[in-house]
C-alpha cells in the first residue's frame, strides 16, 4: 500500500498515521514525478485498487494497526 498525501492540504492534516504501521508515504509536491491521484489524500492497494476520504482513510490505518498487533 502506497499513502499519496500534499502539503498545505487540509484533508490530508486530518489523517492520524499510526506511527507502527510502515506504509510508505509519497508527497506529490511540484516536483514529484510519479501517479497523481485524482484526489488527496489516497491510498493505493498493491493491485491499484484506489481507496480516498479522510474518513475512510483513518479508518482502514486503524484496522491495519489493529490487525498488526492481534498476530495470531
Amino acid at each position: 500500500m502506497k499513502l499519496y498525501i500534499k502539503k498545505d492540504c487540509q484533508f490530508c492534516d486530518q489523517l492520524v498515521i499510526p506511527k507502527n504501521l510502515d506504509i510508505p508515504i509519497i508527497d506529490v509536491d511540484k516536483n514529484y514525478k510519479g501517479f497523481y491521484p485524482p484526489q488527496l489524500p489516497l491510498v493505493q492497494t498493491d493491485n491499484h485498487i484506489n481507496i480516498a476520504g479522510v474518513e475512510t482513510i483513518n479508518e482502514l490505518l486503524v484496522l491495519l494497526e489493529n490487525a498488526k498487533a492481534q498476530r495470531w
